[in-house]
């Protein structure tokens, strides 16, 4: 059976392809790369993310073609997985894909939930946007060749300046960030269909222990019950690996209206990193007209006192309002 795992980006589509391979007690899988068989791990968890397993991932041009010349014809379980790719043909390879397969999955973070992937640290190292025969090998290198690749010369303008301390770089990147604008969604090359199955990506990041019952059913294939317990101790760190994201954008409406009504909460507990600032003073900036007055404001870290550095934005920009 061939299963078609089918993601917004850097969601956990690496993950779950593993979880559907371990669960049935599977010891290795076919690797369309190699076009040969691997072993498969008992924990996938790298750092960050689970690409200690290699899935079957379409995310290159010509990637379909190697699947389609190398896939297997019997009926061994063969997961494969894709997610939007920037500089790629994207609904080619999807619909090409769910042509291969018998079964097709697709999970989407929601709407209410799209600053999840906004952070300074990223679900993955990538390559460089443009030089993709190389990969960034840091956090603080793959955030450089970001602004490099879309805001170029504005930055090299804003660091002429001399505007490079910390509130200097929070406030170009809310400048610039445009977080209501991700056109990288899966479901906007998948045509809804009865016979597939949908899982919002809350469900994976907080309950897939009892949801993947529900898929594997779905797949009509059984789960090993000493697997499942092994699983479950590997699900529960991984899930653990999303919570600063999701807690974000729980909290994010919250946030902007503390400092705008000047209620006091401590921001602290969210460990918010620069880009997940840059947000919040976006917010004020683009939503409300706000800004905070910035100069030697290192870090956010309570509402009320935000709401004492609040004035009049003076940046040229269109309102969201």
């Amino acid at each position: 059976m061939k299963v078609a795992v089918l993601t917004d980006p850097t969601v956990g589509g690496t993950f779950l392809s593993w979880s559907i391979y371990y669960l049935t007690g599977a010891t290795d899988y076919w690797f369309y790369r190699a076009n040969t068989h691997l072993p498969l791990t008992a924990n996938p968890l790298q750092d960050v993310n689970a690409h200690g397993f290699r899935p079957n991932q379409i995310h290159e041009a010509g990637d379909l073609v190697k699947v389609r010349e190398h896939l297997p014809f019997n009926q061994d379980l063969c997961v494969l997985y894709a997610h939007p790719v920037p500089r790629t043909d994207t609904q080619a390879d999807i619909t090409g894909l769910i042509d291969l397969c018998q079964k097709v999955l697709v999970m989407t973070v929601p709407a209410s939930h799209h600053f999840y992937h906004y952070k300074y640290q990223g679900r993955t190292l990538i390559p460089k946007y443009d030089d993709p025969g190389k990969r960034n090998q840091s956090w603080d290198e793959q955030h450089e060749d970001f602004l490099a690749h879309y805001f170029g010369p504005d930055l090299a303008r804003w660091r002429a300046l001399g505007l490079t301390d910390r509130w200097d770089q929070r406030e170009f990147l809310a400048l610039n960030l445009r977080p209501y604008s991700n056109s990288l969604k899966i479901t906007e090359f998948v045509t809804r269909r009865p016979d597939y199955f949908y899982l919002d990506a809350r469900d994976a990041w907080f309950m897939l222990d009892h949801t993947i019952r529900d898929i594997m059913v779905w797949l009509d294939l059984e789960i090993d019950p000493v697997r499942y317990q092994a699983w479950q101790m590997v699900y529960q760190d991984w899930r653990t690996r999303h919570y600063n994201r999701v807690r974000f954008s729980w909290y994010f409406s919250e946030i902007v209206q503390s400092i705008l009504d000047g209620e006091d909460m401590d921001l602290e507990r969210f460990d918010l990193d620069i880009v997940q600032e840059a947000i919040i003073q976006h917010e004020l900036i683009y939503r409300h007209g706000l800004n905070f007055k910035t100069f030697g404001l290192e870090r956010l870290t309570n509402t009320a006192v935000l709401h004492d550095l609040l004035e009049p934005n003076l940046h040229a920009v269109e309102s969201y309002a």
